[in-house]
């Protein structure tokens, strides 16, 4: 005679729901708080814009802050034009 005994056991599983932003670079967590003012995007649109729509397509770029201060240091070397000014709420 074949006997099978089949235990069961529950167990309590906590799932944390965790949304952040990776840097599109070097691919590390970009930190942000309540009080942080960091943010640095790079944003390009190509389409069509009508009075009732449009259409095309956007290219993003979210990277950290050492990442944008390479960036910035990448474009003024190779002659780009950066505006620099103060701002306040």
């Amino acid at each position: 005679m074949e006997v099978i005994k089949k235990h069961k056991e529950m167990k309590e599983v906590y799932v944390t729901d965790e949304r952040y932003t990776k840097c599109d670079k070097c691919g590390k967590k970009i930190e942000k708080d309540c009080y942080d003012s960091f943010e640095c995007k790079f944003n390009k649109k190509i389409g069509a814009s009508f009075p009732d729509g449009g259409s095309g397509e956007e290219e993003t770029l979210d990277i950290c802050q050492e990442c944008s201060e390479i960036l910035v240091k990448l474009l003024l070397d190779n002659g780009y034009n950066i505006q620099f000014k103060e701002w306040d709420f």
